[in-house]
C-alpha cells in the first residue's frame, strides 16, 4: 500500500502542477482516498474534475491499482482552504 500512495502522490504532483495532495489508507489498509487541490480546478464543475482525474488515472496506473483508489476528492485551492477551516459548533 505504501508503494501505491507514494507513487500516487507523486504522480499527482507532476500531472498538477502546483497542486495540494493529501492521501491516507482506507478500509483496512485496502484502499487509498484523498483530497487533490488545484488552481486548474478554479471555475469547473465538480463532475468535470472527477472526469479529467479519472481519465489520467485510467491512461498511467494498471486495474489492479485502480481498484486501489477509492476516491479522490477534487477542490480549487479556494474549496480546500474553506474545508480546512474549523467547523463551528
Amino acid at each position: 500500500m505504501e508503494r501505491l500512495k507514494k507513487e500516487l502522490e507523486e504522480w499527482l504532483l507532476q500531472q498538477f502542477p502546483g497542486a495540494e495532495v493529501s492521501l491516507e489508507p482506507v478500509r483496512r489498509d485496502i484502499k487509498i482516498s484523498g483530497i487533490l487541490a488545484w488552481k486548474g480546478f478554479d471555475g469547473q464543475e465538480p463532475i468535470d474534475r472527477q472526469l479529467i482525474l479519472r481519465r489520467k488515472l485510467r491512461e498511467h496506473f494498471r486495474q489492479e491499482d485502480q481498484r486501489r483508489i477509492s476516491i479522490i476528492i477534487t477542490l480549487s485551492p479556494a474549496e480546500y482552504a474553506a474545508h480546512r477551516e474549523p467547523q463551528l459548533a
